[in-house]
């Protein structure tokens, strides 16, 4: 996890120092932000496990069962990173929204022509 937070911050200084006037600064501050929204929503999602597996396994306390469902919902708040970048990546760029649009229509006049194929046959 170290080493995710060091590479960000290496990589956010190196965009402020190559940081010019003009277009391509504004690009590079909508980039250094939404790299930082998803090592926050990383950080958010993986130090609740992080935190609670290191308490278990100080703690010694194997058996406890309320500890053991409390690192059961840190995991799933870990799979909800997944969930997550997706999301964070389709608010931040205007080309992935239109991308993903373009996806969603495509594939609504495929099922829409298969449940329409399927209705008549039956």
């Amino acid at each position: 996890m170290m080493m995710v937070v060091t590479f960000s911050c290496a990589m956010i200084l190196e965009l402020r120092r190559k940081s010019s006037v003009g277009k391509s600064n504004h690009a590079r501050r909508a980039a250094c932000i939404t790299t930082l929204l998803i090592v926050g929503a990383y950080l958010l999602c993986v130090l609740p496990y992080t935190a609670t597996f290191i308490a278990k396994n100080t703690l010694h306390q194997v058996d406890n069962v309320p500890l053991s469902n409390v690192l059961l919902y840190c995991l799933l708040t870990t799979y909800c990173n997944s969930l997550l970048n997706p999301i964070i990546y389709v608010s931040r760029s205007s080309r992935m929204k239109h991308e993903v649009l373009a996806v969603a229509k495509e594939t609504s006049s495929i099922v829409l022509f298969l449940s329409k194929t399927t209705n008549t046959s039956t």
